[in-house]
C-alpha cells in the first residue's frame, strides 16, 4: 500500500481504487467495496443498477463506466448510462466517473465513436461532462475561427479532429479519464476548473525584463516593485547546474517571500536546439536544476537562431529532439514550454508529433495579435495545452494603453479554467526608455493586471 500510494504521488494522482476486503460486519458484504461502483461489473452480476447506486450512495466516491455485452463505449449495449448520469447528477454527485472500457470500433471511427456515445448519454439538460464537451466546444470553436480568420487559417478543420482525437487517446492507452459530476469535467484542465473558484492568478516577471538576466538579485527587487514571483533564466547554464547557485536563488526566495515561478532556458535563441546538438545537452541540464529546484515549468524559447521559421530548424527536427527528453521530463513531473512565433496549427503539430503530456504552449499574448490573430481564440482552441503566460501589451510599454485586450484574455482563460502564472515581459520591439522608468513601469503595469487578474478569482 505504501509503495502504491508513492507511485500516486509521483504521478499527481487525486484518487486511487482499493479493495480492501469485507471489514465491517454491520454491512452487507457487497457493499463493502462499493467505493468504486464498476457499473459494468453490477450489471453482468444483478443488474438493478439505480436502486443498487441508491443503496450504497453514501459509500460510492468513484463511478466506472462500460456497456454489457462486450464492454465498450456507454450506447453499444443494454446499460442506460443516460439514466444513470442524469440520476447521479439529481442526487448531487461529488465524486468521480471514469471511462474504463474499449472502443467499439477501430482507428479515427471508434474514437469518434466513444465522444458520440458520451455527448448522447449527456443530453439530458445543459450542463455537460467535459470530456463531453470536446465535440460540440471544438466544433462551435472551429466555426469561430473559420469565420473570423478565414481561409489563412482553414485548417482548423483538421487539428479540431486531431485534438478530439488526442484527448480520447487517454483512455485507449488504459487511463482513467476522470470526470467530477455537477457539472462533469475531466483531465488537468478539469482540475484547474475545480480549482479556479479556490484560487486566483499569480503575476511575475522575468528576470531580463529587471535587467538581472540569471542573478539572484531580481528576486529581491521583483518583491520590492510587488511581484509574486519571478521567471528565472539559467543563462549559459552551467554556472547554474553548480548546487551552491541553485540554494542561492532559494534562500533569497525565502528570505524575500518571493517565489521561483518557473524556470526559461533563453539560451536556445543562440543555440537553435532543432539544429545544433548542444540543446539537447542543454535541455537536458535545465531539467536536471528544475528538479533540484523544485520547479514544475521550463520555458523553451525559440527565437533568433533558434528561430523555428529558419529552415534549418524544422519542426519535424524539433518533435524528435522533444521526443528523445520528454520522457525525462515526464519522470520529474516537469513540463517543457514551447514559445516560438508559430501558429496553433504548428503548435498543435508538435504537441502531437510527441505525443507527451510534458510539452506544453508557452503562450505570448502578443504574439498571436502581432500577425493579425484572435487571441481569444488561439487562447481557448489550446486549453489545456497551454502551461503559463507571457502578459504584454501591444504597441504601447503602458499595459491598457496599447491594442491588446486584457479583458477577452482574461475571458479566454476563463473559458478553459486557467489559474495560475502570468510573467510581465515587456514587448522588446518597442525601442527607447520605458516612460516613467524601469521600476515604476513595471509596479503601474502590474497594478493594472492586478485588476483584472486578482489573486482571489
Amino acid at each position: 500500500m505504501k509503495d502504491a500510494v508513492e507511485v500516486a504521488k509521483r504521478v499527481n494522482a487525486k484518487w486511487a481504487t482499493v479493495v480492501p476486503g469485507p471489514y465491517d460486519s454491520g454491512l452487507e458484504w457487497g457493499y463493502q467495496t462499493a467505493n468504486v461502483n464498476d457499473l459494468y461489473h453490477q450489471q453482468i452480476a444483478e443488474g438493478n443498477i439505480i436502486p443498487n447506486i441508491d443503496l450504497a450512495w453514501e459509500e460510492i466516491a468513484y463511478f466506472q463506466v462500460g456497456d454489457n455485452p462486450g464492454r465498450n463505449e456507454p450506447t453499444t449495449g443494454e446499460v442506460n448510462y443516460k439514466n444513470i448520469f442524469k440520476h447521479i447528477y439529481d442526487k448531487g454527485c461529488q465524486g468521480i466517473v471514469g471511462m474504463e472500457h474499449g472502443n467499439s470500433l477501430k482507428g479515427k471511427a471508434g474514437e469518434r465513436a466513444v465522444i458520440d456515445a458520451y455527448v448522447a448519454c449527456d443530453d439530458f439538460l445543459c450542463v455537460h461532462l467535459s470530456i463531453i464537451l470536446v465535440a460540440p466546444q471544438l466544433k462551435q470553436r472551429n466555426d469561430i475561427m473559420e469565420k473570423k480568420l478565414g481561409e489563412k487559417h482553414g485548417k482548423y478543420s483538421r487539428l479540431t479532429r486531431r485534438e478530439m482525437i488526442t484527448r480520447t487517446s487517454y483512455a485507449l492507452a488504459g487511463l482513467t479519464l476522470a470526470a467530477s459530476c455537477g457539472p462533469f469535467s475531466s483531465g488537468a484542465s478539469g482540475l484547474r476548473r475545480a480549482e479556479s473558484s479556490r484560487r486566483g492568478f499569480k503575476i511575475g516577471i522575468v528576470d531580463w525584463e529587471l535587467g538581472k538576466k540569471a542573478d539572484p538579485s531580481a528576486l529581491e527587487l521583483a518583491e520590492r516593485l510587488g511581484f509574486d514571483g519571478v521567471q528565472v533564466d539559467l543563462g549559459g547554464v552551467e554556472a547554474m547546474r553548480r548546487p551552491e547557485a541553485q540554494r542561492r536563488y532559494l534562500e533569497l526566495a525565502k528570505r524575500f517571500d518571493v517565489e521561483i515561478a518557473s524556470l526559461a532556458l533563453g539560451i536556445l535563441n543562440q543555440v537553435p536546439y532543432a539544429s545544433d546538438p548542444r540543446g539537447q545537452e542543454l535541455v537536458d541540464a535545465g531539467l536536471d536544476i528544475c528538479q533540484a529546484m523544485g520547479q514544475k515549468v521550463i520555458l523553451l524559447a525559440f527565437f533568433g537562431k533558434g528561430d523555428l521559421r529558419k529552415p534549418e530548424n524544422s519542426i519535424n527536427a524539433l518533435v524528435e529532439q522533444l521526443k528523445e527528453i520528454a520522457p525525462k521530463a515526464e519522470r520529474a513531473g516537469i513540463e517543457l514550454g514551447v514559445e516560438a512565433h508559430i501558429s496553433v496549427e504548428q503548435y498543435m503539430d508538435i504537441i502531437e508529433g510527441v505525443g507527451s503530456p510534458a510539452v506544453k504552449v508557452y503562450f505570448d499574448m502578443v504574439h498571436a495579435h502581432g500577425k493579425d490573430r484572435d487571441v481569444y481564440q488561439e487562447i481557448t482552441f489550446l486549453g489545456e495545452h497551454i502551461c503559463e503566460f507571457h502578459a504584454k501589451d501591444y504597441g504601447n510599454i503602458m499595459f491598457g494603453q496599447g491594442d491588446l485586450d486584457f479583458k477577452e484574455v482574461r475571458r479566454a482563460m476563463d473559458d478553459i479554467g486557467y489559474r495560475g502564472w502570468i510573467q510581465v515581459e515587456q514587448w522588446n520591439e518597442i525601442k527607447g526608455e520605458k516612460p516613467l522608468g524601469m521600476e515604476e513601469t513595471n509596479r503601474r503595469n502590474l497594478q493594472y493586471l492586478r485588476g483584472i487578474f486578482p489573486p482571489e478569482a
